[in-house]
């Protein structure tokens, strides 16, 4: 979402050479070098092989340069030895903006966010802070560039709002289509398991509640192809700050939905151990009662073997001793 993110920095490019091709070939140094070395604050003179020459900048009308941004306002203060490499630096701390001396002895000036710059020279008046400026003293340093500059606008970050955008919204669509029976525990619905059949204090239950799961909830704001910043989580993509706040909105985003997801990871524990439980108890009752009322065959066929002996045996005794008392009778006649 941050790539070129250059194109986005306000810019204000120097026109005036401060260090000249001219005096670059008298000095035997870069142009870059022969601005660096020159005092800003002073009479303006060329750099020469013994001097280091100076901008010229009026030292009753400059003390300082100013620069805002936002709400920012930096004051950097310059004083009567200070060179361009100096002032250079001391923009580079302001954490405003950052600075530079490009090849042709030009001073640049880039802003560290997407809030327009406001670059100004002047002196700063005792009390009130104020700074009264000096766009002609300003112009000796930037050769007349505007002294305010906007962001630019980043074709690659335009190209992505829609896209986020979408993600956003499908993201809350699948929480609605995320329910079963009626009950939907990411768009916050209570659910009851219960364990047993009895009631009251006897019941064995587990109670999930789960928040909704938005984007408004998360506070994942929409995107919006401006560097204006946006109010509460919305953002603009043009806007590096907007950008951040995003970027940080987005982590906790997922903190949360990983607290939710180890939440509801620990209720499907729970539910799965007395899953298991339950099961394990009815394969205990199933084998108790078919102990009970289940018959072995084997054993029931030698029962029944051994029954039919005996009775086989009974009736061979019973006919024995009838033989027996038949023949008793005969004899008696």
């Amino acid at each position: 979402m941050q790539s070129n993110a250059a194109t986005n920095l306000p810019k204000l490019q120097g026109t005036a050479a401060l260090g000249t091709a001219g005096e670059s070939t008298t000095t035997g140094k870069s142009q870059r070098d022969v601005a660096a070395a020159k005092t800003v604050i002073g009479t303006a003179s060329a750099a020469t092989s013994t001097a280091s020459g100076n901008v010229g900048i009026d030292s009753t009308k400059v003390d300082t340069l100013q620069l805002a941004a936002g709400s920012t306002v930096y004051n950097l203060s310059i004083k009567s030895t200070d060179t361009v490499n100096d002032l250079v630096n001391g923009i580079n701390r302001s954490g405003v903006a950052t600075a530079s001396i490009d090849s042709q002895g030009q001073l640049q000036i880039t802003g560290t966010g997407s809030d327009a710059l406001t670059v100004q020279a002047g002196k700063i008046t005792a009390g009130t802070g104020a700074i009264t400026a000096d766009a002609t003293e300003l112009a000796k340093l930037t050769g007349g560039a505007v002294a305010t500059a906007a962001g630019g606008t980043s074709a690659q970050r335009s190209a992505l709002v829609n896209q986020f955008n979408n993600l956003r919204t499908q993201l809350d669509q699948a929480v609605k289509d995320a329910g079963f029976n009626g009950t939907n525990l990411l768009n916050g619905d209570a659910m009851t398991v219960s364990f047993n059949e009895k009631t009251g204090s006897a019941a064995s239950k587990l109670q999930i509640q789960n928040s909704a799961i938005t984007s408004l909830n998360l506070g994942i704001g929409t995107a919006s192809d401006s560097a204006t910043a946006q109010a509460g989580a919305n953002f603009g993509v043009q806007n590096n700050a907007d950008l951040g706040d995003a970027a940080d909105a987005l982590t906790n985003a997922l903190t949360t939905l990983k607290s939710t997801s180890s939440t509801l990871g620990s209720n499907l524990s729970v539910i799965q151990t007395r899953q298991d439980f339950t099961k394990q108890i009815v394969e205990v009752l199933d084998t108790g009662a078919a102990n009970l009322t289940n018959a072995d065959m084997n054993e029931e066929a030698a029962t029944s073997q051994a029954l039919a002996t005996r009775q086989s045996l009974s009736i061979s005794a019973l006919s024995l001793a009838n033989q027996a008392q038949q023949g008793i009778l005969q004899l008696l006649r």
